[in-house]
């Protein structure tokens, strides 16, 4: 990151229901050193702007501006309890 860069934080919808705590980055000391600004989010604090949201996302696929990769897994796991 460049002196006085901006991170986005979001995206841990994966530890919502975690039992203890996960270990960060490793560097997070770069932040200080740096005089980065790191700064979470959430959704809903933009629920305001969402159809214009909308409006430019739609547009921005259409032109192959996002690109995404999306894994789907369905799986049924049967555990037989053995006497």
């Amino acid at each position: 990151m460049k002196t006085f860069g901006r991170i986005v934080l979001c995206g841990i919808i994966s530890q919502y229901n975690s039992n203890s705590p996960l270990p960060g980055p490793s560097n997070l000391f770069l932040a200080i050193t740096n005089p980065l600004k790191l700064q979470g989010f959430n959704v809903r604090d933009h629920y305001d702007i969402l159809n214009e949201f909308h409006i430019a996302m739609a547009k921005w696929v259409g032109e192959e501006k996002i690109k995404w990769k999306e894994t789907v897994s369905e799986v049924i796991e049967m555990h037989q309890k053995h006497s």
